[in-house]
């Protein structure tokens, strides 16, 4: 009886928090299919993964603000917020080859600008969603092991989630290295 009590507590956190994110979500598929996710993961699995950006925290200041600084160190107009919102997600040298075509060097000069930008103010322009401390230490509770997998440099993901208070209930975290050798989830 308790252990179905405490399962219906934790799908009403995850209900509750996933209809604070459906107000600002990318999609209504995306949150469908993460809790989706995470209710099969109930079921068969004790690990849960998630995604850092867009699924524990909202980004969308830090990494907008990132872009601007590299796009105006290139003196190339700035993107509207909607599009700029759009490069949150995939690694930041294929969003410079596909957004700008910039390739080589200047791939590489513009990763080192936007996280310039990014490693002394873009990474604390994020906030948590609301809920999620929650959620997290429900799960904790009901003995689920929690990994972050991230395409953010591992180095930054430990960072915001230390700051946000966030990386003690997590039993690792994965992210991408600063070199670009893995940068893919």
């Amino acid at each position: 009886m308790q252990h179905n009590l405490q399962l219906l507590e934790l799908l009403r956190l995850l209900l509750e928090l996933y209809r604070r994110i459906l107000e600002q979500a990318y999609s209504l598929l995306h949150v469908f299919v993460v809790l989706l996710f995470l209710l099969w993961s109930y079921f068969l699995f004790k690990t849960i993964l998630f995604d850092l950006d867009g699924t524990l925290t909202d980004p969308a200041e830090g990494i907008t603000n990132s872009f601007i600084h590299a796009l105006k160190f290139f003196g190339i107009g700035i993107p509207s917020y909607e599009k700029l919102c759009s490069f949150i997600g995939p690694p930041l040298p294929s969003t410079f080859e596909k957004e700008f075509g910039f390739t080589g060097e200047k791939n590489d000069l513009a990763v080192k600008k936007y996280r310039e930008h990014f490693a002394t103010k873009g990474l604390f322009e994020n906030t948590v969603y609301e809920g999620i401390p929650e959620l997290l230490q429900a799960l904790k509770e009901q003995g689920f092991e929690l990994i972050v997998a991230t395409s953010k440099p591992e180095q930054f993901a430990i960072e915001i989630l230390k700051h946000f208070h966030l990386y003690d209930y997590f039993d690792f975290v994965a992210g991408a290295t600063m070199d670009a050798i893995r940068y893919k989830k």
